[in-house]
């Protein structure tokens, strides 16, 4: 019997400084509200799901048609839903996944894209 290996295209996960900076916020806010250590987690939760757009990053949802209007013209902007508590923004760009958007999913984020 003869191992087959499925090859995936592996894509580079760039994250926008205002997604590095919400990051900041979010690890700001678990470190007071509970502690850096859940901080951590939370922060690592994020990103891994984030990296993990490597492989098939077309699996998000398609966020023009979502939000009614292009948000990054000439770009597709797909939506990836992290956890249940953020949504991540992001376009795919020859071999790279640039994350320009990260809010939490109780944010009016339609409305802070305005």
């Amino acid at each position: 019997m003869s191992k087959r290996s499925m090859e995936f295209e592996s894509y580079s996960v760039i994250l926008a400084p205002a997604v590095e900076k919400e990051l900041a916020v979010i690890y700001a806010y678990f470190s007071e509200q509970f502690s850096e250590e859940i901080a951590k987690r939370r922060i690592g939760m994020i990103v891994e799901a984030l990296e993990s757009l490597q492989i098939f990053p077309e699996r998000g949802f398609n966020a023009d048609n979502r939000f009614g209007k292009q948000i990054d013209p000439p770009h597709l902007t797909r939506g990836y839903v992290v956890g249940k508590d953020y949504i991540a923004l992001y376009r795919v760009v020859k071999n790279e996944v640039r994350v320009g958007h990260l809010f939490a999913t109780k944010s009016d984020y339609v409305k802070l894209l305005k």
